[in-house]
């Protein structure tokens, strides 16, 4: 292991604007911004009514570099997968680089002063409230605030797959996995010059995977505590304290070759006794936990059974939990469980179901004070032809639940290709949809639409074109398909590209919502790099997005919420560091003007190619570590100001289709 736990300072103290202002906070500052070509922008900042706790790099390329409170950096073009150039109108696009400053004993008169290469300029920080940017240098700059971050892992070995749960202390508690590398494995990713003669390097197993649970008191982490020994095959783990404060997690575990559901409380800082849920043939994966007004805590699964995977749940009876009860068996699989809990014993399990050939969602409670066995009736929540998938759970105080899922085109994934083309293709619009339902039954949405702030169609030097609100055409235009050229596919959908929802609602009413996007967009050596937002609605009014510092990762990467004080987040991730270049270390090959047009486009101006991932590298730059961000935007205003849902046509078959 190298290094270890990195101390998270949260600022649990809420606070309105500068009224009582945060003593941690970071400050985003991009450089660059109308840059047509690449020009060096090296600067130094300094503070007054603040300390500067580190300076971390935004975009930073081979050749940009930090050194104390100074940088080095240029803007630079575009790139695509493997170093590619992106170009428009004939040239390399430009795009802004930038520093993020994280600053702490800040107080209400903080100002922050830049001298960079291209011209000096200061900022107040009562001047950028969290969702606000500012620009400076005539537009060539802008700033924004984004939240404290703190790296909580600093290992070659990836930690992933977060849960969070408080206790009635307020102490958090964190459950992940750990997956150990191969003793050999940068000696496998480093270049080879010649063929290999010997494949049995390639055999050594890997570490495997590991349960770790962290507390968090307000002050400081604790030392990991292990759930399970290393070495193992694991999938995702969840946690959720009981009526009598023990935190239990439970987790997805290869046993013989079939995953089942273990669970293991912690009581006194030890792992108590494992307790095995399922035991049947198929596999069980993909936990998620909440603990209901009684104390005890539920889980639920996806489970396969005979081939067709359905959802189960079991509660806890102190230290055993209950046979598992099955909440949804339908004809087609289910995917994606999602569960909250009330105050007044309502226990709510949804999932994304194929039942009807395409993805729905679908939810189930168990009545007040249940018998476990006594679960409702199923409840769609959204079953139109579109894709309407991973649902996210929220009970707000008065008892209405929450639901957030994203919703795709109809045909999606389904009839895109050379030839038909009236279907949606992959990794085409998502856009986030949020519904509450009434301890009554009655369906209401948000007074102020959270697609008006979401981000919608995303850009390559920053911001989104516009919003969600102006970004929801998600469907294919069939005109497009009948019209298209002979052996050309038709014109992909433009619109938001909003996933993975994770949604929660404080103690004080106010609904914080994060989600992935492509804003900006944004190739890396190894991907694509997805980012973390942050809206939150105070009962009034949506806030602006709120930008997660070390959030770049995959598409599928889903952090941990909680509240520890009223209109205060916090929020553990993982990052892969993806959006950094400079790691990886760039090297230069030259090809032929037929393999140059080949691999980079007819529009190719260069046969001069920057490859990353340098196999002179000698350890893998691109592994999972935890970060946690903290965001505090003060209570709610007030009760949710809600109205009734006008959105009829996400209950009803689309003409169109039908």
């Amino acid at each position: 292991m190298r290094g270890s736990l990195t101390l998270v300072m949260l600022a649990w103290a809420g606070s309105t604007g500068f009224a009582q202002v945060q003593d941690r906070l970071g400050v985003r500052i991009l450089l660059g911004m109308t840059d047509q070509e690449s020009k060096r922008w090296d600067g130094s900042l300094s503070a007054r009514g603040a300390q500067i706790a580190e300076i971390e790099p935004w975009r930073f390329d081979t050749g940009d570099a930090i050194s104390g409170n100074t940088w080095k950096l240029s803007t630079h073009p575009a790139e695509l997968f493997l170093g590619g150039i992106f170009y428009a109108g004939g040239k390399s696009a430009i795009v802004p680089n930038g520093i993020v400053a994280q600053l702490t004993g800040v107080r209400e008169e903080a100002e922050l002063q830049v001298s960079t290469s291209q011209g000096n300029f200061s900022i107040q920080l009562a001047q950028i409230p969290f969702g606000k940017t500012i620009p400076a240098l005539d537009g060539r700059v802008q700033v924004d605030r984004v939240p404290a971050v703190t790296r909580i892992t600093d290992t070659p070995d990836e930690q992933d797959f977060p849960s969070a749960a408080l206790d009635k202390k307020g102490n958090a508690w964190i459950a992940y996995v750990e997956f150990r590398h191969a003793k050999n494995h940068n000696a496998i990713r480093a270049g080879h010059d010649q063929p290999f003669a010997n494949f049995e390097p390639l055999h050594e197993p890997t570490g495997g995977d590991q349960i770790l649970v962290r507390r968090y008191d307000g002050r400081n982490w604790s030392a990991p505590i292990a759930i399970t020994e290393p070495g193992l095959d694991l999938y995702r783990a969840a946690i959720a304290v009981d009526g009598a404060g023990r935190p239990w997690v439970f987790w997805a575990q290869n046993d013989h070759g079939n995953f089942d559901i273990w669970a293991r409380a912690i009581e006194t800082g030890q792992p108590g006794a494992r307790v095995r849920i399922s035991r049947e043939a198929g596999a069980d994966v993909d936990p998620v936990a909440a603990i209901g007004s009684d104390g005890r805590v539920w889980v639920a699964w996806q489970g396969w059974r005979d081939g067709k995977a359905s959802i189960f749940a079991a509660s806890q009876h102190g230290t055993a939990f209950s046979p598992p009860q099955t909440v949804s068996s339908s004809g087609g699989n289910e995917w994606n469980p999602a569960i909250a809990a009330d105050s007044g014993g309502r226990v709510t399990v949804a999932w994304d179901s194929y039942r009807n050939g395409n993805y729905d969602i679908f939810m189930r409670s168990t009545g007040a004070r249940p018998v476990e066995s006594r679960w409702g009736p199923e409840v769609a929540v959204a079953a139109t032809p579109r894709y309407e998938a991973c649902p996210s759970l929220a009970y707000d105080p008065s008892g209405r639940l929450w639901v957030a899922y994203e919703e795709g085109g109809t045909g999606w994934g389904k009839d895109f290709g050379a030839f038909n083309t009236e279907g949606v293709a992959l990794y085409q619009g998502r856009v986030i949809r949020l519904r509450g339902f009434e301890p009554g039954g009655r369906i209401v949405e948000t007074a102020d639409d959270p697609g008006g702030v979401l981000a919608g169609v995303g850009a390559t030097p920053l911001d989104p074109w516009n919003t969600q609100k102006e970004a929801q055409d998600l469907d294919n235009h069939l005109d497009s398909a009948k019209n298209r050229r002979p052996n050309v596919a038709a014109a992909n959908v433009r619109a938001a590209h909003n996933n993975y929802p994770r949604l929660l609602v404080d103690s004080s009413g106010r609904i914080w919502l994060a989600y992935r996007t492509l804003c900006p967009i944004w190739w890396s050596p190894i991907g694509t790099s997805w980012f973390e937002y942050v809206v939150s609605y105070d009962g009034k009014a949506w806030s602006k997005p709120v930008f997660l510092t070390h959030s770049d990762n995959l598409l599928d990467n889903r952090p941990a919420l909680f509240s520890p004080a009223p209109g205060v987040l916090g929020i553990v991730g993982s990052s892969d560091h993806r959006s950094q270049y400079q790691l990886a270390g760039k090297y230069i090959i030259e090809l032929d003007e037929k393999y140059a047009k080949a691999l980079l486009g007819p529009r190719a101006v260069q046969q001069s190619f920057p490859l990353y991932l340098n196999p002179s590298i000698p350890n893998d730059p691109y592994n999972n570590d935890l970060f946690a961000n903290e965001l505090s935007l003060g209570p709610a205003s007030g009760a949710i100001g809600v109205t009734e849902e006008i959105a009829v046509e996400r209950h009803r078959i689309y003409s169109r289709y039908s």
